[in-house]
């Protein structure tokens, strides 16, 4: 515990160990959706490679397009999960 002095009051302050580590409860919130939304970025990025490998082959139907738009449509909804 500190205290201090300013135009003759006193405020006594409380220093966890928390804050002096800078640490908070935030930083829980913030690690968590990094790796949600890294997640979403990375099953993204792999759609897009399958989609291109797919594309590419020749071998593009319309069963294969709404698997993909399936994939996509996960995927973005695991990105806005993370942000609510």
């Amino acid at each position: 515990m500190s205290s201090y002095s300013n135009d003759n009051t006193t405020m006594e302050t409380t220093t966890t160990r928390e804050d002096r580590l800078g640490y908070n409860n935030n930083t829980l919130k913030i690690v968590v959706g990094a790796f949600i939304t890294s997640v979403a970025w990375i099953c993204l990025l792999f759609t897009l490679i399958v989609f291109f490998a797919i594309f590419k082959s020749g071998q593009l139907k319309k069963d294969t397009i709404n698997m993909l738009a399936t994939l996509y449509c996960w995927t973005t909804a695991i990105y806005e999960d993370s942000y609510t």
